[in-house]
């Protein structure tokens, strides 16, 4: 064991995230150490325990139990600041993650709208797929599939509802000509190129006041179909966009009671993505830290073995020398050959013993 205690921001890490609502109530020395060792099969928990023993640990996370640091993520950041910042090279990852995401993304929905129905099911396959992981990266952030489903879905009928309405007050004739006498009868994607080619229904006010291309907020309409309807896996960054978009349409529609609606989820899953973010940066501190650690271990492994192989070199050396001056001595007295040779049998074989011993002391010090 080791003398120091152990360090706050390990222990934090460790157990955050792990820790139940009830467990985070507990004060008294025996029921945390009870706790603990509960969670003894978790390998930065275990290590923990072998660092810092079972007692100490436990001191250390009743102090962090009393000060609320598991409670308030704000209470951790300003006690463990270093385990929430994000380097350089993390942010580079993500955003490249986040643009190859976003690259694949438009791809499905380029192969949705002019692909066949074989191209879009292989399109499917792709997204649905997680990559294999070259390095290691808990981004882009991506919402439960069938959260996701049910969001966009949702999103959907919205704006649906909302274009149907709108179109009443300002298309009339277009509506009547097509033949679209309810919100059901036209879906999301098929309204877009109506009001990109009926722009006039829109104030110039209201077109200046978007924060991108009229083109882009419709294509946006389009997208929120195709993936509801072809189930193509979105990144949580990319579905937040499309709720933004979907505000900027509502508005153009002056549509109150949907934007309202939409702003409601939006704000909802803006709170829950940038709670996972947290949780996920945490979790990488964790990796860095336990990597640390494995690094260490590995290092005195590596001097370990250097030193056992080194050994062996040198006692095989001086044995093999050894041995030539038993046959040199022989050769200089030819009439003793016979007893040298048992004499030489008899201490290859005591050798034998002597290695056999050394070689189980050096097991047992390494499987400590």
């Amino acid at each position: 064991m080791a003398d120091a205690p152990p360090d706050e921001r390990a222990v934090y890490l460790a157990f955050h995230g792990v820790l139940t609502k009830e467990e985070r109530k507990y004060r008294k020395l025996t029921t945390i150490r009870r706790c603990i060792a509960g969670y003894i099969t978790r390998s930065n928990v275990k290590f923990l325990v072998h660092e810092h023993g079972l007692d100490d640990l436990s001191k250390v996370v009743k102090r962090l139990l009393i000060d609320g640091v598991f409670d308030s993520t704000i209470k951790a950041k300003s006690r463990f600041p270093e385990a929430f910042e994000v380097s350089p090279t993390q942010i580079a990852e993500r955003a490249m993650s986040e643009l190859e995401a976003s690259k694949a993304e438009a791809a499905a929905i380029e192969c949705v709208t002019r692909g066949t129905q074989e191209s879009i099911a292989k399109t499917q396959r792709l997204l649905n797929t997680q990559p294999e992981m070259t390095t290691f990266s808990l981004y882009p952030v991506y919402l439960p599939f069938v959260v996701q489903h049910r969001l966009l879905k949702r999103m959907q009928r919205i704006l649906e509802n909302a274009c149907y309405s709108f179109a009443q007050k300002t298309l009339g004739n277009t509506l009547r000509h097509k033949g679209w006498d309810c919100p059901e009868a036209i879906e999301l994607n098929w309204w877009p190129p109506v009001f990109h080619n009926h722009q006039e229904v829109f104030s110039s006010e209201d077109l200046d006041g978007l924060f991108k291309p009229l083109d882009d907020v419709l294509e946006s309409m389009a997208r929120i179909r195709h993936s509801a309807v072809h189930r193509l896996r979105l990144t949580a960054k990319s579905i937040m966009q499309l709720t933004v978009d979907a505000e900027s349409m509502l508005a153009l529609f002056h549509d109150e009671e949907h934007i309202n609606e939409i702003s409601n989820i939006r704000r909802q899953i803006q709170s829950l993505i940038d709670d996972a973010e947290r949780h996920k940066d945490l979790l990488e501190s964790r990796v860095i830290e336990m990597r640390k650690v494995i690094e260490a271990r590995k290092a005195e492994l590596d001097r370990q073995e250097k030193e056992v192989l080194a050994m062996a070199f040198e006692e095989d050396m001086a044995y093999l020398k050894f041995v030539g001056l038993k046959i040199e001595n022989a050769l200089v007295a030819p009439g003793t050959v016979t007893q040298k040779a048992e004499s030489l049998d008899v201490e290859l074989s005591s050798e034998a013993e002597f290695d056999d011993i050394d070689t189980r002391t050096v097991e047992a010090e390494l499987s400590k």
